[in-house]
């Protein structure tokens, strides 16, 4: 996906990392932000916009 952002000259954000940098700096037990194995739950959405809106700052 970055490579394909890069060729397009878009935008490429990885919230791989900054999602796991969260949870370990929580010290909550990860289940805490999550509805299912995948997908974040209305806590862990937060979390997400957070990042998300980080990210489009100016």
């Amino acid at each position: 996906m970055r490579q394909l952002a890069e060729e397009e000259r878009c935008a490429y954000l990885d919230m791989t990392r900054p999602w796991a940098d969260y949870l370990v700096s929580s010290k909550e037990h990860p289940h805490v932000s999550y509805r299912d194995r995948v997908h974040a739950n209305e806590f862990g959405e937060q979390v997400l916009s957070r990042i998300l809106t980080a990210f489009f700052k100016p």
